[in-house]
């Protein structure tokens, strides 16, 4: 939900409305359908995501330190971090954190 109101505005036109003014021309958001999604840690949650991803109709690319198999990952390919960040407009941060692991960011 956060995403979506990022997305599309949702926030700003809301505001906009409560204060008695509407200009639809000027909140314009982006379409979440032409959205890549990045997801890194692909656990539970992470398959959620992707989940969410392609219903909206957004492509969504994926790392794990594990291989992860999943009925809806049969032609998604896990991706290094570095394509990653440099294809994503949204990237997700859905790994867990333990005492020893190498920082993400």
């Amino acid at each position: 939900m956060i995403m979506l109101s990022l997305v599309r505005n949702i926030n700003r036109c809301q505001d906009s409305v409560a204060n008695g003014y509407w200009r639809r021309d000027d909140f314009k958001g982006h379409q979440v359908s032409n959205l890549v999604i990045g997801i890194i840690g692909f656990g539970r949650v992470g398959q959620q995501l992707a989940k969410f991803s392609d219903a909206f109709g957004s492509d969504f690319l994926w790392y794990d330190t594990k291989d992860i198999e999943c009925a809806f990952l049969v032609k998604k390919k896990r991706k290094n971090l570095d394509v990653i960040a440099k294809n994503s407009d949204v990237i997700f941060i859905s790994a867990s954190y333990s005492h020893g692991d190498k920082p993400i960011v």
